[in-house]
């Protein structure tokens, strides 16, 4: 099925929204690109790497390299993605277009470096530095009838979820040293092992599953999750703003309110609703969850407040649930490469 890019469907609009917040603002240094309509669509994020891309470019502002990074991939998104309808429906299939995807915004990056980094200025931040460093989640989707096919592709530690009446899913594995689970990572902070840049030939990776509506999809990037104690937080973090919403604006009014309490960083955070009639069938379709959530999970951690030893343990019971990174359902398409 070929999605029509260019109708935008207003009334759908109703079931999606962006939050995107900038530390400093004008300057923030991630980046988005989306277009939903019910057939499906994509959502893509980008964070620049602000401590390895330091490096400025005068003729541009002024910008760093991460920032550029960020907006260079996801123009070429927006203008790559309408090829990449129908979605490969094999393993094969994703390969090549993991590779030949990869190719073209490492290009681009390199490109751009080698007509205007000679031109940069001396004020490079820190020891580390790398050209043009950006993570890449981006998240296609087609919808069935009663299902929705999804592939998210991405480098770095930008994550594409799920939210539906079973909770909050992650799909995305991050590319870290040591592969450290979620909550490992939220006090590791471990290094990322694969990005998009100017100087290396950055991998994306590919990921193909079938997802059963009603769902609620999200990609994000790591300053919308990287502050808050417990992975559990997140699925908070969405279903507390969206219980008090009465709209879709709204939602995303108090979602982007409580990310900039909690974060420390640039963060952005895309989310696109299917298979629901109208906001408030999201409101009750994920109601259930949301006590259960807190009965069995926040409410317990907060209580404890700084025993990390309770927390954990709770946290090797939520993440049987949460985490689908690696997650296989027979008869289904759901693999990754």
């Amino acid at each position: 099925m070929m999605l029509d890019f260019h109708a935008v469907e207003t009334a759908f609009l109703e079931q999606c929204f962006i939050v995107h917040h900038a530390v400093v603002p004008g300057a923030g240094e991630d980046c988005f690109a989306f277009h939903i309509t019910p057939r499906g669509g994509y959502l893509c994020v980008a964070d620049g790497c602000g401590g390895l891309g330091s490096k400025r470019y005068p003729t541009f502002g002024d910008r760093t390299g991460a920032y550029l990074a960020a907006h260079l991939v996801t123009h070429a998104i927006r203008s790559e993605v309408e090829g990449m309808f129908p979605l490969p429906g094999s393993r094969r299939g994703v390969q090549d277009l993991c590779a030949s995807l990869g190719m073209s915004l490492n290009g681009i990056l390199k490109n751009f470096e080698d007509m205007h980094g000679s031109t940069q200025s001396a004020r490079i931040v820190g020891r580390m530095f790398r050209a043009m460093p950006t993570t890449l989640c981006l998240m296609l989707m087609e919808t069935g009838t009663t299902c929705l096919d999804c592939l998210c592709i991405w480098a770095g530690d930008s994550r594409a979820y799920l939210l539906n009446g079973d909770g909050l899913h992650q799909l995305t594995a991050d590319h870290a040293l040591s592969s450290p689970d979620a909550m490992e990572n939220l006090y590791k902070d471990a290094p990322l092992t694969n990005l998009l840049s100017a100087e290396t030939n950055g991998r994306l990776s590919g990921r193909r599953v079938r997802m059963q509506t009603p769902c609620v999809t999200i990609v994000a990037t790591d300053g919308a999750y990287a502050y808050l104690k417990t992975p559990m937080e997140m699925e908070w973090l969405l279903l507390s703003t969206l219980n008090t919403a009465s709209s879709m604006a709204g939602w995303q009014k108090k979602l982007q309110n409580t990310l900039i309490k909690v974060a420390s960083d640039d963060c952005t955070l895309l989310l696109a609703a299917f298979g629901y009639q109208d906001f408030e069938a999201i409101k009750t379709g994920l109601d259930t969850r949301k006590m259960t959530l807190q009965q069995e999970y926040i409410t317990p951690v907060r209580r404890r407040k700084t025993d990390m030893e309770y927390a954990r343990a709770k946290w090797r019971s939520y993440i049987r649930n949460y985490d689908w990174t690696e997650r296989t359902r027979q008869g289904e398409p759901d693999w990754r490469v």
